[in-house]
């Protein structure tokens, strides 16, 4: 029952990305976080500052999807049980 009104609620907003969508942006984000990393590692430089760099921005970027992944798919399970309750009433 939960389950078919979290596919509903999804719906009801046809501008908000579905949650496979927003999981395939989540996965190409790290896919490409951590193909920068490997990059970096295997043919970069720790003399040049860019490599530097852009393997610290892609550590937080990696950490930041993760962190809005996960808070907010907890935000959005909130909403929507919020309003199964409310609608239940």
């Amino acid at each position: 029952m939960a389950e078919e009104t979290l596919a509903n609620s999804s719906s009801d907003n046809s501008f908000v990305p579905s949650r496979s969508t927003r999981r395939k942006i989540v996965y190409a984000t790290l896919l490409f976080c951590g193909a920068l990393i490997s990059y970096i590692v295997y043919a970069g430089s720790s003399e040049n500052s860019l490599h530097t760099s852009a393997m610290s921005w892609a550590f937080t970027t990696a950490l930041a999807v993760i962190g809005a992944y996960v808070f907010g798919a907890v935000y959005d399970n909130s909403n929507v049980l919020k309003n199964f309750q409310n609608n239940s009433k």
